[in-house]
């Protein structure tokens, strides 16, 4: 599980990773995910699997096709090193709920997180959880769009200048 983020995304149901640094074309071939196109981007889906030891989860890599810099954007070279984890409803819970329901989970699977921020966006105020691990940064956060979304990333070392963490 987490010894295998220094090499990828484990998708513990069926036991396949996703390594770091894999060309989106490899990647479409591993795991059976879904491949959506746009004018803009690829993204590739891998729906209803297990992550950190029994979170169940969508799995989703997005490649823009006129970003070339990976400053703007850590999958610009086509190249994995960037996920995001749509997390699927838990009962009844609402998004912060579910927030944390599942941040209590990654503190048994991750450890203690960095320390906590909230995204002060007016006039909303939304979680946010960090856990800075040797190989990765995972990321546990509320994410309003269209109303209130619990979701997270896991990005692979080293990260882009604008996105490491403050001090």
């Amino acid at each position: 599980m987490i010894r295998d983020l220094n090499r990828g995304i484990l998708l513990e149901g069926v036991d396949v990773l996703l390594p770091w640094d894999t060309p989106k074309d490899k990647l479409q071939n591993i795991g059976n995910p879904i491949l959506q196109e746009s004018s803009d981007r690829f993204q590739l889906y891998w729906n209803e699997h297990i992550v950190f030891g029994g979170i169940k989860t969508q799995v989703k890599a997005v490649f823009y096709k006129s970003i070339k810099n990976s400053a703007d954007h850590p999958n610009a070279n086509g190249k994995l090193h960037i996920v995001n984890l749509n997390f699927y409803p838990i009962e009844e819970l609402k998004p912060r709920e579910q927030y944390e329901h599942l941040k209590t989970d990654f503190i048994q699977i991750l450890g203690t997180p960095s320390p906590e921020r909230k995204i002060e966006t007016k006039p909303f105020d939304q979680p946010f959880t960090e856990w800075e691990l040797p190989s990765a940064l995972v990321v546990l956060m509320v994410f309003e769009r269209f109303g209130e979304h619990c979701v997270g990333e896991i990005w692979h070392k080293p990260l882009p200048a604008w996105r490491k963490p403050k001090s």
